[in-house]
C-alpha cells in the first residue's frame, strides 16, 4: 500500500467533547484528519484523550474492568459522563452522543444518538489503539490472544458478538449443571441430567462452529500480510507464521457435538469445563519455536505490532468498513532510532487518521504527514496550546 496523504481520509473524527470524563476539562478537541499529536507532562490526560475517542467509538473503555464510576471526573457535580463527536464519513457529517447515568436506583444507564436520533445500539466505528505495554499483555495468556481475535470479529462481523454471548451463556448453565450435581451426588449418567447434558452441548455445538469457523476465517485473512510486514517494518529475516489453535478446526456439527460428549466424564469428575473455544488459542511461532515462550521481548513487540498492522490492512480492505482510526499511546520509547524511522515510514501508507500521544520531539514526526498534522498541548487536562 503506497498512497498520497495529500488528501483527508475518507473516514475521521473531527472532534470530540468529553464532559466529566476523567481529569479532562469540558471543552471541545479539534483534531485534523490526518495526524493529531498530542504532548504534555505525564498523568495530565494524553492518553485520556485516546481513551475518550475509544470509548465514543466503541462503547467501553480500553482499560481493563473500567467502571464508569471510575471514569466519573472527581470534580463533577453530576453522576453523568457525555462524549460528543463528530464524523466526517465521505465529505458527510454526522454527530454521535454517549451519555451514562449513574444513579443508586437504576444503577448505570446508558444513551446513545446519532445525528440527533436516538438509538437502542450503539454504532461501532473500528479503532486500532496500541500502546507500550500492549505486546506484555497480548503474550502473557490466550485469554488475552483470544479477546484479542473476538474484538477484531467485533468489528467485521455484526453477528459474532450475539453468538459469542449465547456460548458465555450455554457454558454458564453447563457449568451450573455440574456443580449443583456434583453438590447433590448425582451422576452424569442419572437420565434426567444426562438428557440436559446431551441438549446443552447439541446448543454448544451449533455455536461453537460458528465461533473457530469465524475466528479461523479472520486469521487466514490476516496470514498473508503478517510475515510481511513483520519483515518490512523491523528488517528482521525470522520466518513467523500466525495459526488458529483449536480442537474444533475443520470439524463439522456432528463431530463437534461428540468432542463434547466424550469429555462428559472427566468434566464431572474435575469439576470444570475441559473444552469448548474459551480454551482456544492464537499461536505465533517461528523456527525457534512459539513466540510466547522463545521470543524475546523485543521480538514480541514487534510480532504484536506487525499483527496490528496486519488488522489495520483487513479494516481498509472490506468496503463495507468504515476506515479505522489509529490510536498510538506513548509507543514512540519502545523504539531505537533505526526502528522509529521504519515506523514513521511505514505509517505514510495508511490513508487513515491517526492519533498519537508522546514526549517526542515534534521534529521526529515530519516525515510522516510533512506540514499535515496538529500538535496538542495538554496540562492538567487542559488544552494550552495547538499549533
Amino acid at each position: 500500500m503506497n498512497l498520497s496523504l495529500s488528501l483527508n481520509p475518507k473516514f475521521y473524527l473531527e472532534k470530540i467533547r468529553p464532559t466529566n470524563f476523567r481529569n479532562l476539562d469540558n471543552s471541545v478537541i479539534e483534531l485534523h484528519p490526518l495526524l493529531t499529536i498530542f504532548k504534555g507532562p505525564n498523568g495530565h490526560g494524553k492518553t485520556n484523550i485516546l481513551e475518550s475517542v475509544y470509548f465514543l467509538m466503541q462503547g467501553k473503555s480500553f482499560r481493563k474492568n473500567a467502571e464508569i464510576s471510575q471514569i466519573l471526573s472527581m470534580n463533577s457535580d453530576v453522576a453523568k459522563v457525555r462524549l460528543e463527536g463528530r464524523f466526517v464519513d465521505h465529505e458527510k457529517v454526522h454527530t454521535t452522543h454517549l451519555e451514562f447515568l449513574l444513579s443508586k436506583e437504576l444503577g448505570e444507564k446508558k444513551r446513545y444518538s446519532f445525528d440527533g436520533k436516538a438509538e437502542a445500539q450503539l454504532r461501532k466505528f473500528p479503532v486500532v489503539l496500541i500502546q507500550p505495554q500492549s505486546s506484555y499483555i497480548f503474550f502473557s495468556a490466550s485469554e488475552e490472544r483470544r479477546h484479542w481475535v473476538d474484538e477484531a470479529l467485533e468489528n467485521t462481523d455484526i453477528n459474532f458478538r450475539k453468538i459469542f454471548r449465547k456460548f458465555e451463556k450455554i457454558k454458564f448453565y453447563k457449568y451450573q449443571l455440574i456443580k449443583k450435581s456434583m453438590v447433590s451426588g448425582s451422576s452424569w449418567k442419572n437420565p434426567e441430567i444426562n438428557s440436559q447434558l446431551n441438549f446443552l452441548n447439541q446448543e454448544l455445538s451449533v455455536v461453537t462452529k460458528y465461533i473457530t469457523d469465524s475466528r479461523n476465517d479472520l486469521v487466514q485473512k490476516l496470514i498473508p500480510s503478517f510475515a510481511r510486514i513483520f519483515g518490512e517494518l523491523f528488517a528482521d529475516n525470522l520466518q513467523i507464521k500466525l495459526e488458529w489453535q483449536s480442537l474444533f478446526n475443520k470439524k463439522n456439527q456432528s463431530e463437534i457435538f461428540e468432542i463434547y460428549q466424550a469429555k462428559r466424564e472427566l468434566e464431572w469428575s474435575k469439576k470444570k469445563l475441559l473444552v469448548g473455544p474459551h480454551l482456544d488459542d492464537l499461536i505465533i511461532q517461528s523456527k525457534q519455536g512459539s513466540f510466547t515462550q522463545n521470543a524475546s521481548m523485543g521480538q514480541q513487540k514487534m510480532a504484536f505490532l506487525s499483527l496490528q498492522f496486519s488488522l489495520l490492512d483487513l479494516f481498509l480492505g472490506n468496503p463495507e468498513l468504515h476506515d479505522p482510526i489509529l490510536l498510538l499511546d506513548d509507543i514512540s520509547s519502545e523504539f531505537d532510532g533505526i526502528r522509529w524511522k521504519n515506523l514513521i515510514e511505514y505509517l505514510r501508507s495508511y490513508p487513515i487518521q491517526m492519533m498519537i500521544t508522546t514526549a517526542r520531539d515534534s521534529a521526529d514526526f515530519l516525515p510522516l504527514k510533512a506540514s499535515n498534522f496538529k500538535i496538542i498541548y495538554l496540562n492538567d487536562g487542559r488544552v494550552t496550546n495547538s499549533t
